[in-house]
């Protein structure tokens, strides 16, 4: 995870320096905006990894593989799929939960 973030953030960097060879004024407004809406998705981003940190610590990786583990997928499916529907949010918010749960046994159809 360190390796791909690590990676982004090197071809970022590229594209903001050649951007900035191309219209210095341009990147500037391009990294204004980008920093509003960091600024602006802050508090939702603390909030998701606050809430994965209590869900990690707090219910046991036994409950999860019992409710949506391989051994009954179709059973799996449709729990996946109320807890799915019942806690829709941003996008952004489903990958980082979607990955601890099947960090916590969960199964990926």
């Amino acid at each position: 995870m360190l390796k791909t973030g690590i990676v982004y953030l090197v071809l970022i960097s590229i594209v903001y320096l050649l951007c900035f060879r191309k219209d210095a004024e341009k990147g500037r407004a391009s990294l204004l905006a980008a920093r509003q809406t960091l600024w602006r998705m802050a508090p939702l981003l603390l909030a998701i990894f606050s809430l994965i940190g209590l869900f990690q610590e707090y219910v046991p990786p036994q409950i999860v593989h019992s409710w949506l583990g391989a051994e009954n997928r179709f059973l799996s499916l449709l729990n996946g799929g109320l807890i799915g529907a019942v806690a829709i949010g941003p996008p952004i918010a489903a990958f980082p939960i979607a990955g601890s749960f099947i960090e916590t046994g969960a199964w990926p159809p």
